[in-house]
Protein backbone atom coordinates (compact mmCIF):
# COMPACT_ATOMS: atom_id res chain seq x y z
CA UNK A 1 0.00 0.00 0.00
CA UNK A 2 1.37 3.60 -0.91
CA UNK A 3 1.99 5.93 1.70
CA UNK A 4 2.29 8.93 -0.31
CA UNK A 5 -0.13 11.63 0.95
CA UNK A 6 2.23 14.44 2.60
CA UNK A 7 1.14 17.71 5.03
CA UNK A 8 2.31 20.64 5.52
CA UNK A 9 0.56 22.66 8.32
CA UNK A 10 1.53 26.16 9.20
CA UNK A 11 2.40 29.90 8.17
CA UNK A 12 3.61 29.75 4.58
CA UNK A 13 6.90 32.23 5.35
CA UNK A 14 10.66 32.00 3.59
CA UNK A 15 12.15 30.79 7.29
CA UNK A 16 9.55 27.99 7.12
CA UNK A 17 11.13 26.60 4.19
CA UNK A 18 7.65 26.22 1.75
CA UNK A 19 9.84 27.13 -1.25
CA UNK A 20 11.92 24.35 -0.53
CA UNK A 21 9.02 22.10 -0.32
CA UNK A 22 7.89 23.45 -3.35
CA UNK A 23 11.23 23.12 -5.17
CA UNK A 24 11.25 19.58 -4.19
CA UNK A 25 7.55 18.71 -5.11
CA UNK A 26 8.54 20.43 -8.65
CA UNK A 27 11.76 17.67 -8.71
CA UNK A 28 9.15 14.40 -7.97
CA UNK A 29 6.79 16.09 -10.27
CA UNK A 30 9.40 16.01 -13.32
CA UNK A 31 10.56 12.53 -12.11
CA UNK A 32 6.72 11.11 -12.31
CA UNK A 33 6.98 10.37 -8.83
CA UNK A 34 3.20 9.52 -7.27
CA UNK A 35 2.36 11.66 -4.78
CA UNK A 36 0.27 14.34 -3.13
CA UNK A 37 1.49 17.12 -1.40
CA UNK A 38 -1.33 18.96 0.81
CA UNK A 39 -0.53 22.50 1.89
CA UNK A 40 -2.63 23.67 5.14
CA UNK A 41 -1.65 27.72 5.91
CA UNK A 42 -1.90 31.50 5.15
CA UNK A 43 0.78 33.92 4.44
CA UNK A 44 0.04 36.39 6.64
CA UNK A 45 2.15 39.58 6.65
CA UNK A 46 4.35 38.53 3.81
CA UNK A 47 6.10 40.66 0.96
CA UNK A 48 4.90 40.79 -2.37
CA UNK A 49 7.66 39.44 -3.95
CA UNK A 50 7.86 36.27 -1.66
CA UNK A 51 3.83 36.14 -2.33
CA UNK A 52 4.96 35.94 -5.87
CA UNK A 53 7.12 33.52 -5.43
CA UNK A 54 5.66 31.12 -3.98
CA UNK A 55 2.07 31.75 -6.15
CA UNK A 56 4.31 30.65 -9.22
CA UNK A 57 5.61 27.69 -7.57
CA UNK A 58 2.32 26.74 -6.68
CA UNK A 59 1.44 27.26 -10.09
CA UNK A 60 4.57 24.86 -11.39
CA UNK A 61 3.19 22.10 -8.86
CA UNK A 62 -0.27 22.31 -9.49
CA UNK A 63 -0.74 18.52 -10.77
CA UNK A 64 0.50 17.25 -7.09
CA UNK A 65 0.45 20.10 -4.58
CA UNK A 66 -2.90 21.36 -3.26
CA UNK A 67 -3.26 24.68 -1.70
CA UNK A 68 -5.79 24.62 0.65
CA UNK A 69 -5.18 28.08 2.76
CA UNK A 70 -5.57 28.98 6.80
CA UNK A 71 -7.07 26.14 9.51
CA UNK A 72 -8.27 26.20 12.82
CA UNK A 73 -6.63 24.19 15.43
CA UNK A 74 -10.07 22.03 16.00
CA UNK A 75 -9.24 20.81 12.18
CA UNK A 76 -5.99 19.36 12.93
CA UNK A 77 -7.28 16.06 13.37
CA UNK A 78 -9.27 15.50 10.61
CA UNK A 79 -6.80 17.43 8.25
CA UNK A 80 -4.27 15.35 9.80
CA UNK A 81 -5.94 12.11 9.12
CA UNK A 82 -5.86 12.53 4.91
CA UNK A 83 -2.30 12.62 4.88
CA UNK A 84 0.37 9.85 5.38
CA UNK A 85 3.53 12.02 6.55
CA UNK A 86 4.01 15.31 7.90
CA UNK A 87 7.04 17.90 6.82
CA UNK A 88 8.61 20.54 8.57
CA UNK A 89 11.26 21.53 6.30
CA UNK A 90 11.81 24.76 8.12
CA UNK A 91 15.12 26.59 6.97
CA UNK A 92 15.60 28.04 10.14
CA UNK A 93 16.34 26.65 13.86
CA UNK A 94 13.29 26.56 14.69
CA UNK A 95 13.08 25.18 19.38
CA UNK A 96 9.99 23.19 19.72
CA UNK A 97 7.28 23.31 16.13
CA UNK A 98 4.09 22.50 17.42
CA UNK A 99 3.06 20.67 14.22
CA UNK A 100 5.21 17.74 15.58
CA UNK A 101 3.49 17.29 18.44
CA UNK A 102 0.19 17.47 16.69
CA UNK A 103 2.08 14.88 14.13
CA UNK A 104 3.08 12.76 16.90
CA UNK A 105 -0.15 12.73 18.57
CA UNK A 106 -2.05 11.98 15.56
CA UNK A 107 0.82 8.95 14.34
CA UNK A 108 2.34 10.55 11.46
CA UNK A 109 5.86 10.23 10.82
CA UNK A 110 7.79 13.75 10.00
CA UNK A 111 9.91 14.44 7.57
CA UNK A 112 12.08 17.59 9.37
CA UNK A 113 15.16 19.55 8.32
CA UNK A 114 17.87 17.72 10.68
CA UNK A 115 18.57 21.62 12.64
CA UNK A 116 17.80 22.62 16.08
CA UNK A 117 15.00 21.37 17.95
CA UNK A 118 13.05 19.73 14.91
CA UNK A 119 16.23 17.12 14.70
CA UNK A 120 16.29 16.57 19.02
CA UNK A 121 12.38 16.14 18.74
CA UNK A 122 12.59 13.43 15.31
CA UNK A 123 14.59 10.87 15.90
CA UNK A 124 16.58 9.66 11.93
CA UNK A 125 15.18 6.34 10.69
CA UNK A 126 13.53 6.22 14.01
CA UNK A 127 10.48 7.90 14.11
CA UNK A 128 11.07 10.36 11.19
CA UNK A 129 13.48 11.65 8.74
CA UNK A 130 16.00 14.23 8.29
CA UNK A 131 16.16 16.58 5.40
CA UNK A 132 19.43 18.38 4.90
CA UNK A 133 17.85 22.14 5.72
CA UNK A 134 16.96 24.08 2.75
CA UNK A 135 18.40 21.34 0.01
CA UNK A 136 15.21 20.68 -2.33
CA UNK A 137 17.32 17.48 -3.40
CA UNK A 138 17.43 15.67 -0.38
CA UNK A 139 13.91 16.74 0.48
CA UNK A 140 12.74 15.25 -2.85
CA UNK A 141 14.55 12.38 -2.24
CA UNK A 142 13.27 11.52 1.39
CA UNK A 143 9.64 12.00 -0.24
CA UNK A 144 10.12 10.00 -2.85
CA UNK A 145 11.81 7.11 -0.51
CA UNK A 146 8.86 7.84 1.91
CA UNK A 147 6.09 7.37 -0.58
CA UNK A 148 7.49 4.28 -1.89
CA UNK A 149 8.37 2.35 1.22
CA UNK A 150 5.01 1.36 2.75
CA UNK A 151 7.34 -1.00 5.53
CA UNK A 152 9.23 2.36 6.56
CA UNK A 153 5.89 4.07 7.25
CA UNK A 154 5.24 1.34 9.88
CA UNK A 155 8.16 1.07 11.61
CA UNK A 156 8.34 4.96 12.15
CA UNK A 157 4.31 5.01 13.27
CA UNK A 158 5.63 2.29 15.85
CA UNK A 159 8.42 4.07 16.72
CA UNK A 160 5.78 7.16 17.77
CA UNK A 161 6.30 8.86 20.70
CA UNK A 162 2.51 10.65 21.26
CA UNK A 163 2.81 13.81 23.49
CA UNK A 164 1.13 13.51 27.15
CA UNK A 165 -1.82 15.30 26.90
CA UNK A 166 -2.84 18.46 28.60
CA UNK A 167 -4.57 17.20 31.62
CA UNK A 168 -1.58 14.53 32.16
CA UNK A 169 0.60 17.36 32.31
CA UNK A 170 -1.68 19.33 34.24
CA UNK A 171 -1.66 16.49 37.03
CA UNK A 172 2.16 16.48 37.03
CA UNK A 173 2.89 20.14 37.60
CA UNK A 174 -0.01 19.81 40.49
CA UNK A 175 1.20 16.90 42.19
CA UNK A 176 4.79 18.95 41.92
CA UNK A 177 2.81 21.69 43.62
CA UNK A 178 1.39 19.69 46.27
CA UNK A 179 4.87 17.99 46.92
CA UNK A 180 6.25 21.75 47.02
CA UNK A 181 3.85 22.86 49.28
CA UNK A 182 4.35 19.75 51.82
CA UNK A 183 8.04 20.17 51.86
CA UNK A 184 9.93 22.12 55.17
CA UNK A 185 10.63 25.51 54.64
CA UNK A 186 13.83 26.73 55.24
CA UNK A 187 15.21 30.55 56.43
CA UNK A 188 18.38 31.91 54.59
CA UNK A 189 20.23 32.88 57.50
Amino acid sequence: EARNGVGYFGNLTPWKGIEVLLRASKKLIDADVEFELRVHGGAPFQGERFIEEIDALFDETSARVTRLGPYRPEDVPRLMQAVDWVVVPSVWWENAPLVIAEARQHKRPIIASGVGGMAEAVKDGVDGLHARRGDASDLARLMQNAAGDADLHRRLVANNRPPPSAAAVAERYLRLFAKLKAAPQTVAA
